[in-house]
């Protein structure tokens, strides 16, 4: 039912026209409808353009929360949480994704810095003991629960090896999580003096015989320590591998004894020479040489100065397994060193017999300085003796005073004779208080007679004479 638009009267439902006005009722109901038409299409222009910038402005209120709120839920689930860094980080290793796992240790870090080579022996290291990757496995993810659920870890549950720890912010706002890989260390020791000792090919410093040197830290796992000594023999190197654990120190020991070579030769007294330089040391004075290069570089011979010449040994040269050097002369030299050992032999003799010879002599005139005649007669050989007694000798030395013997020379020794050169001078009374110095120079033949050295025959002369 609608209103007359001639005159605004209701219109009665089933009349065609107006009660009021006689107008048409379906002019009035095509107006009304066409009106209210009008009016809704209008309101409705009205309110759909209303609601396009409304929806517009609070699609994207909408959009913006939803953003940031997926974002943080994402970073904080699946970036930053704890489960998330502990995956990722066992994820890394098990993908040998070198530079992930060196950022998370890294980040975990106090101690060392990891390298790109420390990484990758780390990585290789898990691989080949899965045991420990397991477990490392296994106490993050323990951890992480733990972190979540706001519990503590027990002992059995956390790894040996590596441990999840809060680590302050990210960016201001979400708790940061990092994997702390337990370091590692070792010692080592040298029986060699000014041992310079790498660590994967990285210096880690220098250590003396029988001191013992502490590295790290490092990452556990396989390990190469090298060492290496440097000497006036040239450069010797060792290396060793180690495979650190969280139950003790690794440690490795370097023995040089297989780089030492003893050396000896038929004659002690040569003179060491190495690769052509004097080590001005005789052989005999030397019980073992090293460290030394063993792949030949290293050569050895001996020297030594014969009646002939300077001699030289056979040049050896050391080799791996080299334990024993023997510098021998040649077969020829070998007559002449016997022969030189028996002169060198026969003077050692001559030197006591010398010592014996001269010893006679100044006995003989202290005797008769001290007026011993007897004592003096006695240095006297039983040749001489018996050309002359004791009393016939002895008489003309009443007046002497002193004899000084100045000089005494033995000039040969050759069994049981000898002869010395000597010079003397004697001192007697003279007349009138006065004193005669005379002075005489000359030889002595003696003779050995039992055992003892005896004053045989005189050969001297007075080559001065004067009173005073």
């Amino acid at each position: 039912m609608g209103y007359c638009k001639n005159c605004g009267h209701q219109l009665v439902e089933g009349h065609q026209f107006c009660a009021e006005c006689g107008q048409s009722m379906a002019t009035s109901t095509e107006t009304k409808v066409d009106s209210q038409e009008e009016n809704s299409n209008q309101n409705y222009r009205q309110t759909n353009g209303m609601s396009k910038k409304s929806k517009v402005l609070t699609a994207s209120i909408i959009t913006a929360a939803a953003l940031l709120g997926g974002s943080y839920y994402a970073i904080d689930k699946f970036i930053t949480s704890p489960r998330a860094v502990a995956e990722g980080f066992v994820d890394a290793v098990q993908a040998n994704d070198v530079q992930k796992v060196k950022k998370y240790v890294n980040e975990g870090q106090i101690e060392l810095k990891a390298t790109d080579e420390q990484t990758k022996s780390f990585i290789t290291y898990l691989h080949k003991n899965p045991k420990v990757l397991s477990s490392i496995d296994d106490g993050l993810s323990a951890q992480s629960t733990n972190y979540e659920e706001k519990t503590s870890t027990s002992k059995d549950e956390a790894s040996p090896y590596a441990q999840l720890q809060r680590d302050g912010k990210k960016w201001g706002i979400f708790d940061n999580h990092t994997v702390r890989v337990h370091p590692a260390y070792a010692t080592v020791t040298s029986s060699a003096d000014a041992t310079t000792i790498y660590l994967d090919d990285q210096k880690e410093g220098s250590i003396n015989d029988d001191k013992e040197k502490k590295i790290g830290p490092f990452l556990p796992g396989t390990h190469k320590i090298k060492a290496i000594v440097k000497n006036e023999f040239g450069k010797v190197e060792d290396q060793q591998t180690i495979d650190s654990s969280e139950d003790e120190v690794a440690s490795a020991d370097f023995d040089w004894s297989g780089h030492s070579v003893y050396v000896y030769s038929d004659y002690d007294d040569a003179t060491l020479y190495v690769n052509g330089k004097s080590t001005d040391t005789e052989i005999g004075d030397i019980d073992s040489i090293g460290p030394l290069p063993t792949d030949g570089s290293v050569k050895m011979y001996a020297k030594r100065e014969f009646n002939s010449g300077t001699k030289k040994s056979k040049v050896v040269s050391i080799k791996k397994g080299t334990e024993d050097v023997n510098l021998l002369f040649d077969a020829e030299d070998q007559d002449e060193l016997e022969a030189s050992a028996d002169i060198e032999a026969e003077d050692e003799a001559n030197v006591d017999d010398k010592a014996d010879v001269k010893g006679a002599i100044e006995a003989h005139y202290q005797s008769i300085t001290d007026d011993a005649f007897s004592t003096a007669y006695n240095y006297f050989s039983s040749d001489r003796q018996n050309g002359m007694t004791l009393s016939d000798w002895s008489e003309g030395l009443d007046a002497n005073i002193r004899d000084e013997v100045t000089e005494v020379d033995v000039t040969e020794v050759d069994g049981n004779e000898a002869t010395a050169y000597i010079e003397m001078t004697s001192y007697d009374d003279g007349e009138a208080d006065s004193t005669l110095i005379q002075k005489w120079q000359g030889s002595w033949d003696l003779v050995k007679e039992n055992g003892q050295w005896k004053l045989d025959e005189a050969h001297l002369e007075k080559v001065d004479s004067r009173v005073e």
